[in-house]
């Protein structure tokens, strides 16, 4: 049986933005991350971005233009903050 996920996780590895948007949303998952709540500060600069391959430094801002654009985050600053929206996508 084919599962959604399955066919997300397909998606994102042949889309470099899609991985993008869904490691990030990851990212709040992963720290359990409610309304109004940010990134770890250095997460993005010092972690994530050096960890990306050429095509996907490429494509970074748009991906995160794109979750800003879809109201699941918005820019707090420096960083990302996870809306409501976000939240119900991410639980």
């Amino acid at each position: 049986m084919v599962k959604i996920g399955d066919i997300v996780n397909k998606f994102a590895e042949s889309d470099p933005k899609e991985k993008i948007k869904q490691d990030i949303l990851g990212q709040f998952k992963s720290i359990n991350a409610d309304v109004g709540h940010v990134l770890p500060p250095n997460w993005l600069p010092a972690i994530y971005i050096p960890s990306l391959n050429p095509k996907e430094k490429a494509v970074l801002q748009e991906a995160i233009d794109e979750l800003i654009s879809e109201g699941l985050v918005v820019s707090k600053g420096d960083n990302l903050a996870l809306t409501e929206k976000g939240v119900d996508a991410i639980y």
